[in-house]
């Protein structure tokens, strides 16, 4: 009986913790043109509406017309409206804004199903990409970059995949590939995922042809720079955008 109990108040903690974050984000989220919102005035059908906020930042609204809703909170919103129609419409108004669904982000490159996609709180990078179908094989797991939407501007940054994502903001998942040529049977690109070996990559192009040598392979990182190899040639680790050139053997 104590461990139910227990086991009740951890529950409704989490729950309650759960909440308190939500409302937070809430009061932090500001609207702006995308958002779709729900307006409700307790008693008062005729005053309630649903909205897709446009480009203008504001609404038309019953009793008070243009309302400026770019860049508020929806309590700040809900606020602005009960004193507009407390000045002399209705006496005690019970007005609740809420949002219906908040505007896209946006995530393109190497996912399977590319676009916008409705932004919900707590996104990060790994969720986006989720909601886009996963990754495609030749994508980076490593860094993405990022268009981030703010109320000074925008800004561009490389994130990891735990990185938070907001509305408006925009994901490119960039490719992750090697490429590799000469004395192989299948010379191309291929995806080059963490820790890949010299072995490996030349696997993936078919294995050696017999004019092949082992020792004689030269890579050239995606600098430009020559990239020494180990002694042991195919343990050599491969990374994004190197590219592999297997040589003649004349012996």
């Amino acid at each position: 009986m104590i461990l139910l109990r227990t086991l009740a108040v951890l529950v409704l903690s989490v729950m309650l913790f759960s909440a308190d974050r939500i409302d937070a984000a809430e009061q932090e989220y500001r609207l702006a043109s995308g958002d779709t919102i729900l307006i409700h005035v307790f008693g008062e059908d005729e005053l309630n509406m649903q909205v897709r906020l446009d480009a203008t930042g504001v609404i038309n609204y019953p009793f008070l017309g243009r309302v400026h809703v770019e860049g508020v909170s929806v309590y700040e919103l809900e606020s602005r409206l009960t004193r507009g129609l407390q000045d002399g419409y209705i006496k005690s108004p019970q007005v609740n804004v809420s949002i219906v669904e908040h505007r896209p982000f946006f995530i393109e490159g190497e996912v399977k199903k590319p676009g916008g996609y409705p932004f919900m709180p707590g996104l990060t990078i790994r969720k986006a990409v989720s909601l886009a179908g996963g990754f495609t094989e030749y994508a980076t797991r490593q860094s993405f970059y990022v268009v981030y939407e703010k109320p000074a501007g925008r800004s561009s940054v490389n994130v990891g995949v735990d990185a938070p994502i907001g509305p408006g903001d925009s994901i490119t998942v960039g490719k992750s590939i090697f490429y590799i040529s000469g004395e192989v049977n299948k010379p191309d690109g291929y995806p080059c995922r963490p820790g890949l070996t010299m072995r490996e990559a030349i696997s993936l192009a078919g294995g050696l042809t017999e004019r092949a040598s082992e020792r004689k392979i030269d890579i050239i990182s995606k600098d430009g720079t020559e990239r020494a190899v180990e002694d042991d040639v195919m343990s050599t680790k491969i990374e994004s955008g190197d590219s592999i050139r297997v040589k003649q053997s004349f012996f």
